[in-house]
């Protein structure tokens, strides 16, 4: 792993446009009050990237429609379906 240059990092923060990524953001815990607890789970990026496509197809950011999806999935579970 290389190191990184923090000095070029932060230029480069500081000169790009971030809104979209602000925009797509999420709040630590959502509005149910529930906690949430951040993880960090490798994706290749072809898939990364299909997973993105459709989150901004649905107009949700990538974290949320993970969710959605666990979600479903534990549910289908449950059911045995």
């Amino acid at each position: 792993m290389e190191p990184v240059d923090i000095v070029r990092l932060s230029e480069g923060f500081d000169t790009c446009d971030q809104s979209a990524a602000i925009l797509r953001s999420e709040p630590g815990t959502p509005a149910g009050g529930t906690p949430t607890v951040i993880i960090p789970v490798a994706f290749s990026k072809p898939l990364l990237d299909e997973v993105r496509r459709l989150a901004d197809r649905r107009r949700v950011g990538v974290g949320r429609l993970l969710r959605e999806w666990a979600e479903a999935g534990i549910r289908q579970q449950d059911t045995g379906a």
